[in-house]
């Protein structure tokens, strides 16, 4: 499906990235029975792919707070193994980030 999906979005492997992978997982498994093990495949096939310099390296990921490492966790827990939408993560990622920060607030 992703190969054929690249093929009709005029994508090539060098144009390949984590934007790329998200917008295939959104538009094309969005209405689609949830394949839970797309979102790792896709991780693992980006990794290899830079391993042998068939797409250029990613951004470096930039340091997260711990209570940023959460929120950024519990998202891909939502994402990956309770395959939910990204709207619906997103919903519960606002709602983690505001209660992480009232929880954090008297700690400052």
């Amino acid at each position: 499906m992703f190969s054929q999906w690249l093929e009709r979005s005029g994508c090539e492997i060098r144009d390949l990235d984590e934007s790329v992978t998200e917008r295939f997982l959104y538009h094309e498994l969005k209405a689609r029975w949830p394949h839970v093990c797309a979102p790792a495949i896709l991780r693992r096939l980006l990794a290899l792919l830079r391993r042998i310099g068939a797409v250029p390296p990613g951004e470096p990921t930039p340091q997260r707070s711990p209570a940023q490492q959460l929120t950024y966790n519990y998202r891909q827990f939502l994402l990956v193994e309770r395959a939910l939408s990204l709207e619906t993560a997103n919903g519960w990622v606002r709602f983690i980030d505001k209660f992480l920060s009232e929880l954090l607030a008297p700690m400052r």
